[in-house]
């Protein structure tokens, strides 16, 4: 069975991703641009943190276990 891919959105600001790091947030709840609301751990989205905050268009792809197999800025 291929794997799935998920195209998202996040525009989030430097203080809002502050909130999001400090508080026992465990996941990221995001849209895909096709309506499935996704749940993801907050870990997965730190490297793409910069000083402006977390912001950009991601391409998720996920394993037939559910597992995240990749996450890519492509935006």
């Amino acid at each position: 069975m291929p794997n799935k891919h998920f195209i998202f959105s996040v525009n989030l600001t430097y203080s809002q991703c502050e909130e999001l790091y400090l508080q026992a947030v465990k996941y990221l709840i995001v849209t895909s641009i096709d309506g499935k609301r996704i749940q993801l751990p907050k870990q997965n989205m730190r490297k793409f943190l910069n000083q402006s905050g977390l912001k950009g268009h991601f391409k998720m792809e996920i394993d037939d276990k559910h597992k995240i197999v990749s996450i890519d800025l492509i935006k």
